[in-house]
């Protein structure tokens, strides 16, 4: 697999280069204390119809990598509710990568950053024993090379619900499968403890927090769209499916926040009290590896703050309770391999 070089991803490697030294003045200028919102698609509602590549996420521009035979064009009527959305592709032996990239802005200036979107994962109609393809989203720290952090994704065949495994990259199975509704995913990333957390419709997908995959990372570089292949076999390869991305959202969580809504209030109290004498990554405000009273010192000083407004949840549809949401797949984690994400030109 190579790099894209499209005219688009061309624009968007000059955009990332010449606004790194922004980006560097705005941490000097701003200092560490306030969060930000990374990225805010909105719907997709302020987007074009077309591709997704050249058209400006936030502080940058789309670009993509892989092998080109796959496709993320904006639509109208294919989001929530027959909104504006995003449909993504996966081509016959292509594996690609869609993302606007962020390295250089030096991201994050606080503890957490939340990746969140809502997604739709058509069933491909595969034969039996076909894996995939893989669709979702990955984290990754460009700094250097492509070094994955975090991961949540559907295997569209079989339709597991996929993270990868730190160190190895292979993939988990959480045990848990998703239908073909809309359904919003989140990967919680914990840049003091180098570990993320995932979760579908509001429910973890895995008991205990997850080491960042390619090890210790405190840069956020990006967060990309991904559909390629979940197997090596000759049928998995060039099996295609096609998903629908919506109220895709990047930003950084507040201190204080320990429900990650955005906002700190009193729903982030309840998360403390019930969380006391463990080790809840979200609730040990302070990061000293146990909930106790500082954390709840850290909350009421912080208390009223949001640096972030939660998207709007999906409005046509009903909201039920979250045992409805997913359908449980057989107990335990299965692991398998997976496919990396090639170097990406769109890094300075």
């Amino acid at each position: 697999m190579t790099a894209a070089n499209s005219p688009a991803a061309t624009a968007g490697r000059r955009v990332v280069c010449f606004l790194m030294t922004v980006g560097a003045v705005l941490s000097v200028c701003g200092g560490s204390a306030a969060a930000f919102e990374i990225l805010d698609t909105a719907g997709f509602e302020g987007y074009s119809p077309g591709p997704v590549v050249g058209q400006f996420g936030g502080l940058s521009t789309w670009t993509t990598v892989g092998g080109g035979g796959g496709s993320a064009l904006v639509e109208d009527a294919v989001g929530i509710g027959g909104t504006r959305g995003l449909r993504v592709e996966r081509g016959d032996r292509s594996d690609d990568w869609w993302a606007a990239p962020y390295s250089g802005f030096n991201f994050p200036t606080s503890r957490f950053v939340v990746v969140e979107w809502d997604m739709r994962v058509e069933d491909p109609g595969a034969a039996a024993g076909v894996e995939g393809p893989f669709i979702g989203v990955e984290v990754y720290d460009d700094s250097f090379y492509p070094q994955l952090l975090g991961s949540l994704g559907v295997d569209a065949a079989t339709r597991d619900l996929l993270y990868h495994e730190p160190a190895t990259g292979a993939f988990v199975e959480t045990g848990v499968t998703a239908d073909e509704q809309w359904r919003h995913y989140q990967i919680r990333l914990d840049y003091l403890h180098d570990q993320f957390a995932v979760l579908a419709d509001g429910v973890l997908l895995a008991d205990d927090p997850i080491a960042f995959v390619d090890g210790p990372s405190d840069t956020f570089g990006d967060a990309d769209l991904a559909a390629y292949a979940a197997a090596a076999d000759q049928a998995s390869q060039r099996q295609t499916a096609a998903a629908f991305f919506d109220n895709l959202a990047v930003w950084e969580g507040s201190p204080g926040d320990y429900n990650l809504d955005g906002r700190v209030d009193a729903a982030d109290y309840t998360e403390w009290r019930s969380s006391v004498g463990t080790a809840n990554l979200f609730a040990d405000g302070n990061g000293d590896g146990v909930v106790n009273q500082g954390d709840y010192d850290l909350w009421r000083a912080s208390y009223g703050g949001s640096y972030h407004q939660p998207l709007a949840g999906p409005t046509s549809a009903p909201e039920p309770a979250a045992a409805t949401l997913l359908l449980l797949g057989a107990c335990g984690m299965v692991r398998r391999g997976a496919t990396r994400r090639p170097r990406s030109e769109a890094s300075c």
